[in-house]
């Protein structure tokens, strides 16, 4: 069910086109994010809300702790050579708290490169939705929303895209200019 947006987090989700794709997650139904040999974080979402969600540095440090621990120790230091192309990437654990931390009724924007693919609205809390996707052969493992109902961006329906914040990596809340977002979606809800 979609529902009108009076203010809330509008958050932008970067897909890496060389492990997953738009039309995947749309098919899985999801909104979600790489790094499948973190393995499941489920035990991470039991006290996001009373632990996590104000405590940042302590469950980056766990997130830091699973990757080395299959990725290897120069996961983190990006001077290790070609770090980014094999998924090694100082950015995760910031990534994996922010997936978690997305919130029921809150808007999420698909984007590959530089391309807007879709717009969803999260049904229930990234830490209550939380489903890992690992075991399925998925490198966009690490899953939220349910059941999420992906739509295109179709500019005739929504008109041309907001822009595109700048260096967004994983998933990001959008701060600032967030009102064609919002607008746009509303537009969606009314026209439906």
């Amino acid at each position: 069910m979609r529902l009108i947006m009076e203010a809330g987090n509008v958050w932008w989700c970067s897909i890496d086109k060389e492990w997953s794709s738009y039309l995947e997650l749309k098919y899985r139904k999801v909104i979600a994010q790489g790094w499948r040999g973190l393995g499941s974080l489920s035990f991470l979402c039991d006290g996001y809300e009373d632990i996590w969600q104000n405590n940042k540095g302590d469950f980056c440090k766990i997130i830091q702790y699973l990757g080395k621990g299959y990725y290897g120790s120069d996961w983190w230091d990006e001077n290790a050579g070609d770090w980014v192309r094999h998924g090694r990437d100082k950015n995760a654990p910031t990534v994996m708290y922010n997936l978690l931390g997305v919130r029921q009724g809150d808007l999420v924007v698909a984007t590959e490169g530089q391309s807007v693919k879709g717009i969803c609205q999260i049904q229930k809390n990234g830490w209550e939705s939380y489903r890992y996707d690992g075991d399925f052969g998925f490198e966009y493992a690490q899953t939220i929303g349910g059941s999420v109902e992906w739509m295109d961006w179709d500019t005739n329906l929504f008109g041309p895209p907001p822009p595109r914040p700048a260096m967004v990596l994983g998933i990001r809340r959008i701060r600032k200019n967030t009102i064609p977002t919002i607008e746009a979606w509303n537009q969606l809800v009314l026209d439906d």
